[in-house]
């Protein structure tokens, strides 16, 4: 899949799950998708893109909530060989920056660290909003663990609540990450409700532009889908969303 990027401000390469994302014509940033990525090759992709920023160490900003689930991510930043800090998120307040990104806002420094958001969307978005408003310049990536997140967490801003959270806290919506990392695997212990939320998103997609996507869906609408069901599903509902963006930025659709 190819969209130019002369005349949109969106453009897309897929290849084997990895989606390369050229945004506004001035930045490109790579979607990696895959089942079982974080017991794979995260790592070494994660090393690399540190390298290539020239960052001191990794902050990761996890999900409180959701921390207990997702220590394999945890292990898999570790096993960089970076220097490794963690600032808890508290994901039932995103109105508040987390005293852990404060402290980054008002450490002096030479080279920065890289931000590091791990879980839903609601996490994705105080990531985003606290790189963008808060720490300007401080690149960031993204490990979106919920169904709804990994749809949404390489395209900017969500349309709907995280994007009314990104303008209420005057955040630039098309500051990019510099990956994202989707593992479909992570949504694995997530409650039914959180699944389904996440499959409302696919089915807006599917209804829009992908009749495969609606084919996937409805071959695993009862019982829910699982494991490599899911990856289908949010492989195709992310080339979906980002082909939407590049043919219409403006978003009437979504």
């Amino acid at each position: 899949m190819h969209t130019p990027a002369t005349s949109y401000r969106l453009a897309v390469d897929a290849d084997d799950g990895t989606f390369t994302v050229t945004a506004r014509q001035t930045a490109t940033y790579r979607i990696h998708l895959a089942q079982g990525l974080i017991t794979g090759a995260f790592s070494d992709h994660l090393r690399a893109l540190a390298e290539r920023l020239e960052v001191s160490q990794i902050v990761l900003a996890i999900d409180t909530a959701a921390a207990e689930h997702h220590r394999g991510v945890i292990g898999a930043v570790a096993r960089t060989g970076l220097p490794l800090g963690v600032v808890p998120v508290a994901a039932a307040s995103p109105g508040s920056l987390p005293d852990g990104l404060s402290s980054l806002v008002r450490a002096p420094r030479q080279r920065p660290p890289l931000l590091l958001g791990v879980g839903s969307d609601v996490v994705c978005t105080m990531v985003r909003t606290a790189a963008a408003r808060h720490l300007p310049g401080l690149p960031y990536a993204l490990v979106p663990t919920t169904v709804q997140a990994q749809i949404v967490a390489g395209t900017d801003s969500n349309p709907g609540v995280g994007h009314a959270q990104d303008q209420r806290h005057g955040a630039y919506p098309h500051h990019h990450p510099a990956a994202v990392y989707i593992d479909p695997a992570l949504t694995s212990a997530l409650p039914p409700r959180d699944v389904r939320a996440g499959l409302a998103d696919a089915i807006k997609l599917a209804l829009i532009i992908n009749p495969l996507l609606f084919h996937l869906l409805e071959k695993a609408a009862n019982p829910l889908p699982a494991g490599p069901a899911v990856a289908a599903i949010v492989e195709q509902a992310v080339a979906s969303r980002l082909m939407l963006l590049a043919l219409e930025p403006e978003r009437q659709l979504l």
